[in-house]
């Protein structure tokens, strides 16, 4: 009896201990799957949250790039119609300070009262010499200009530029400034009174040594949005129409010229020296026929043969005759 009870005894021990075990083994294994889910919902959760987020970038990303080009075409579209300056068709689009438009026409720009215009000298100059330049007005009803001249940086060196010495003494004229750019100089001048003079400004340039006789190399005023060219003593319309006159119809530009060699002309045109048709047709010399003719000379003496024959025939019938007689 006590042998079987011992005996049951440690099957019971066993089975609580294999159950134990059991038990552990379970909340081990449900902790490690607990964990790993919840590693697995955090991480996938993270994933989403991520995706969302760069689902939510790309989307604003291409809505601003979007946005940005549908500005961008607006911008294209809208700038021609709002390009201040000459129209090509002899009139003129002015913007005002209030930034509206007016669009002058060329018959409004025939009817200016005042009608500036600015002249870029032409001038001759050589290979590697300095030459000057001057930029005058015709007339001295101005004080308030703003104007770009350009120049051919490739064959021009710019050395120096000022304004002409009536301008720089003139009392009228309060703002006087020239800032140079890449290839031009942006003249500008303001003032209470008329500047009085037509002599605005001056350039000073360096031909470069690759210049060829012939050559032009161009230096212009060009308009550019805002330029202008009027005086603040004009009524509000006057000042208007001087500006768009002056950039239509007013702008004489000039530049360097390299003259042509001078030796070219003289080769080039000797016409008597090739043709000298005197010297290459002298007939009388090639066709002397007095002395390849000597006919005169050879018939006399033809006929003296012929007179001396007859008075030997004579003879000798002077002699026949002699005999018988």
């Amino acid at each position: 009896m006590r042998k079987n009870s011992l005996k049951r005894i440690f099957a019971a021990l066993a089975l609580s201990a294999v159950a134990t075990t059991s038990v552990a083994s379970i909340s081990a294994f449900a902790e490690t799957e607990a964990t790993d889910a919840t590693e697995a919902t955090e991480a996938t959760e993270a994933t989403d949250a991520t995706d969302a987020t760069d689902a939510t970038d790309a989307t604003d990303a291409t809505e601003a790039t979007d946005a940005t080009e549908a500005t961008d075409a607006t911008d294209a579209t809208a700038a021609p119609e709002q390009q201040q300056g000459p129209d090509g068709n002899g009139g003129f689009l002015y913007r005002d300070v209030d930034g509206s438009y007016i669009n002058f026409t060329a018959d409004d720009l025939a009817g200016a009262s005042v009608k500036p215009s600015v002249t870029v000298d032409t001038v001759e100059s050589e290979a590697g010499a300095e030459v000057t330049l001057k930029i005058s007005v015709n007339s001295g009803d101005w004080n308030s200009t703003g104007i770009h001249v350009d120049y051919d940086a490739a064959n021009l060196e710019y050395v120096s530029s000022q304004f002409s010495m009536d301008v720089l003494l003139s009392a009228n004229l309060g703002l006087k400034t020239i800032t140079p750019y890449d290839g031009g100089l942006f003249f500008t001048t303001a003032g209470s009174g008329l500047a009085g003079t037509t002599a605005y400004a001056e350039i000073t340039f360096k031909v470069t040594d690759a210049a060829q006789p012939g050559d032009f190399y161009p230096v212009n005023i060009n308009y550019v949005d805002g330029d202008l060219f009027t005086s603040s003593t004009f009524d509000d319309e006057t000042k208007k129409l001087a500006t768009a006159y002056t950039f239509v119809n007013g702008i004489n530009n000039g530049g360097v010229k390299i003259p042509a060699a001078e030796t070219e002309a003289p080769t080039t045109t000797k016409a008597p020296t090739t043709t000298q048709a005197p010297t290459t047709t002298q007939a009388p010399t090639t066709t002397e026929a007095p002395k390849k003719t000597e006919a005169p000379k050879t018939g006399v003496a033809g006929v003296g043969v012929a007179a001396a024959g007859l008075v030997v025939a004579a003879g000798a019938a002077f002699v026949l005759r002699k005999k018988e007689d």
